[in-house]
């Protein structure tokens, strides 16, 4: 009988898990979040090769070409599931510089909005004081108002009332009593903006922490999909990963958060 030679067996070659640390960023575009395809990478099955060959020759020869075969396999899934992940930290790279953009641009917006509705609420300010200094109310017109919260609206007392009769040199009762309704109804119009204007700012500080942390919540969840389908890949796990590609899909286009988010990260400061 055969002596069986161990020199003569080729060498197994296992599947190796690809690090997520040592993978590298390649210069291709990573594809859209909304469509991220599951890894396609077909990890070898070593079961085959639990069975080790007798000392026949010929059984030698099949079970090494079985190695040959895995060997071969798991270089090719290794390089597939490399460039996989080499892609998700392309994109997760990618999703850190967008949102830090889009969290400027959110801020540069509620800054925007902030200073305009502040910049309408002093003009009412000073509408109302030179009205009470018993000065003709003159206050300039704001180019680019607010276009959620519209400049003050209120009709300043007229000023034509106080004019005295040429008969009497005095301003008549009934003239008198028409303007000082006109000023009170002025007043209490100026008052109700202010509180509305101080009301709107709180509600833009509010809003624009609101949509910073939709963002910041809708980065995290789509990073950490992301990192998901790099363990599944490296795994071989592709069913698992298919429903993990899916999540990130409807994270990325059907969270009404994310609609809004994207937006407002759009509209100008």
């Amino acid at each position: 009988m055969m002596r069986l030679n161990l020199s003569s067996l080729a060498i197994l070659v296992f599947a190796l898990a690809v690090t997520p640390a040592l993978a590298q960023q390649t210069d291709a575009a990573p594809p859209s979040l909304a469509a991220w395809p599951a890894p396609t990478c077909e990890k070898p099955d070593s079961k085959p090769l639990e069975m080790k060959p007798g000392n026949d020759s010929g059984d030698i020869a099949a079970y090494n070409t079985k190695v040959h075969r895995f060997n071969r396999m798991s270089a090719e899934f290794n390089a597939c599931t490399k460039a996989y992940i080499d892609t998700i930290h392309q994109q997760i790279e990618t999703l850190r510089t967008g949102t830090k953009a889009k969290l400027k641009a959110i801020v540069d917006h509620g800054n925007g909005r902030i200073r305009t509705v502040a910049r309408q609420v002093n003009m009412a300010v000073e509408a109302g004081n030179q009205a009470a200094a018993g000065q003709k109310v003159s206050v300039p017109a704001i180019a680019d108002p607010d276009p959620e919260f519209p400049p003050a609206a209120c009709k300043p007392p007229d000023e034509a009332l106080l004019k005295r009769t040429s008969k009497l040199n005095r301003v008549s009762a009934k003239a008198a009593n028409a303007y000082d309704a006109q000023y009170d109804a002025f007043n209490a119009c100026i008052a109700d903006y202010i509180d509305k204007g101080q009301a709107e700012l709180r509600k833009i500080q509010a809003d624009t922490a609101a949509r910073q942390q939709a963002m910041v919540d809708r980065t995290n969840k789509q990073i950490d999909l992301l990192n998901q389908l790099s363990a599944q890949a490296a795994d071989g796990a592709t069913e698992t990963a298919r429903q993990t590609a899916a999540k990130l899909g409807m994270v990325s286009t059907e969270d009404p958060a994310t609609q809004a988010v994207d937006r407002d990260a759009t509209l100008p400061p």
